[in-house]
């Protein structure tokens, strides 16, 4: 169980999202959204929004 969970704390890691360089700006959101995931998933709200 636990390298289930360090695997999912890897995924989120490897996003390569940087907020504050354009290129990244798909990135940024497909974190965002498997964030936005993982918390429905544990039964949470949540909504993505772009800024």
């Amino acid at each position: 169980m636990r390298d289930n969970y360090l695997e999912e704390y890897y995924s989120f890691l490897r996003f390569p999202s940087v907020s504050t360089d354009a290129k990244f700006a798909d990135k940024v959101r497909d974190c965002a959204t498997w964030v936005s995931q993982k918390l429905e998933k544990i039964g949470l709200e949540s909504k993505v929004v772009s800024t």
